[in-house]
């Protein structure tokens, strides 16, 4: 896939040859129906399916998988379907060594996730498919899903409220690298509650989230211009946590609705994003980009060869427009700006998740939201191109020669689109559909 050597690790490689039988939904129904997570559900397996693959490394990849369930005996009145989610790798060395090293991490007191005693049935290996599984909410380099596991150890976040009213529900896991678990409680003046982010215990990045929400504000969005960030509350040092306001959110059902009022918004957002003063480290440039998008294409054209044509003519034609990408002006830029990222309420927009925040091209962010809403366009009946249409009037329509920077990186937000939703069963028509806009 790449003349400029291969874009995987060795480790995902190896992990790539057993990734072919985990996209067979009856092979992993299968598997995951005879293991002792299922043993221990009140329900029968209906179908399992991955839903996304992540590259990880030396670690080899990531899978999320959906599992449906029925509860109730065969020939009586079944309830309805229930969803869980599973966390499962695919690691390059013996499963079984894998998993036992998990086992010795989770089961140290300290973490405060589960007992060695609970530990059994929510982590386990699937070793014919080489696959080590666990349930959402188990990770044992994040220190801040205590907050899940035990309620009550959040019950200092919200002060106001009866500690024994706290309780938590998991809203994010990325295995190993972070999580979002929102605390609420009930008191005096009714219920409160807080969205506590997680990251990679020792790592520092809630220090450093917490004062990149505080210099946002500072420079602007703090709501005063009808655009605002979540509120920073402080961080849990020893939880390696970022504490922030909890605001109303519908996770990005807004698109699926085609809502050209919350796409204006979203531009209108951005643009103040855009104009913020605030600067980062970080740098994101074409260069970047051909090598994120490189990574996933090289997982797809081996995962799925009936697409590697498709996906190899349209990564060449990527890596030629990115090349021949004229300058930009620097600013501060998202680089992971989609609907789920944005909301609109009463007192404005709100913006989300700045972990992958740097200094870019403003056409970065500009083309991967419109990418965004071709992906949408391809699940719902949406207008795609009046979205599209009052998403760039609420940003400010750009000139010609950032909008001809902007096709560029929407081309290439949809390739890296495909690759991603490609990778999940029932997404070749997904991909197809990206691959061809």
């Amino acid at each position: 896939m790449s003349s400029m050597g291969d874009p995987l690790h060795s480790a995902e490689r190896v992990a790539l040859d057993r990734l072919g039988p985990l996209l067979d939904s009856a092979v992993l129904t299968e598997a995951v129906a005879r293991s002792p997570w299922h043993a221990a559900r009140a329900g029968r397996v209906l179908a399992c399916e991955v839903t996304r693959v992540h590259p990880r490394g030396a670690r080899g990849l990531g899978v999320e998988i959906h599992v449906g369930l029925v509860a109730g005996e065969p020939g009586r009145k079944i309830s309805p379907v229930a969803r869980e989610s599973l966390i499962g790798e695919l690691v390059p060395e013996d499963v079984a060594h894998h998993l036992a090293a998990c086992r010795a991490r989770l089961g140290k007191s300290r973490r405060g996730q589960v007992s060695r005693r609970e530990l059994e049935g929510r982590l386990f290996a699937l070793p014919e498919l080489g696959l080590v599984v666990r349930e959402r909410g188990l990770d044992e380099r994040l220190d801040a899903l205590r907050l899940a596991a035990t309620p009550s150890a959040g019950a200092a976040l919200v002060p106001a409220a009866d500690a024994e009213s706290v309780r938590a529900s998991l809203l994010a896991h990325r295995l190993g690298k972070r999580c979002v678990v929102r605390v609420r409680g009930d008191g005096a003046g009714g219920p409160r509650s807080v969205v506590v982010k997680g990251y990679r215990t020792g790592s520092g990045r809630a220090t450093v989230a917490d004062g990149l929400a505080r210099r946002l504000r500072d420079g602007g969005l703090d709501g005063r211009g009808g655009v605002r960030v979540p509120r920073p509350l402080g961080v849990v040092e020893d939880m390696e946590a970022a504490v922030m306001e909890d605001l109303p959110d519908d996770g990005g059902a807004w698109l699926a609705r085609g809502d050209e009022s919350v796409a204006h918004a979203a531009g209108r957002a951005l643009a103040a994003l855009h104009a913020s003063p605030v600067q980062v480290e970080a740098w994101h440039g074409p260069d970047a980009e051909r090598t994120v998008v490189d990574r996933f294409a090289a997982l797809l054209a081996t995962a799925r060869p009936e697409l590697a044509l498709r996906v190899g003519r349209s990564l060449v034609q990527a890596r030629l427009a990115l090349a021949a990408l004229a300058p930009g002006e620097v600013r501060l830029a998202h680089r992971d700006y989609h609907e789920k990222q944005i909301t609109n309420d009463a007192e404005g927009a709100v913006i989300y998740d700045f972990d992958t925040v740097c200094m870019a091209d403003p056409a970065l962010d500009l083309g991967n939201f419109l990418a965004h809403v071709t992906l949408a366009a391809l699940r719902h009946p949406i207008d795609e191109a009046a979205v599209a249409a009052a998403f760039l009037d609420g940003y400010g329509v750009p000139d010609r020669a950032l909008a001809r920077r902007v096709s560029t990186y929407r081309s290439v937000s949809c390739l890296r689109l495909a690759c991603v939703h490609g990778l999940a069963v029932g997404g070749d028509a997904l991909a197809r559909g990206l691959l061809e806009r």
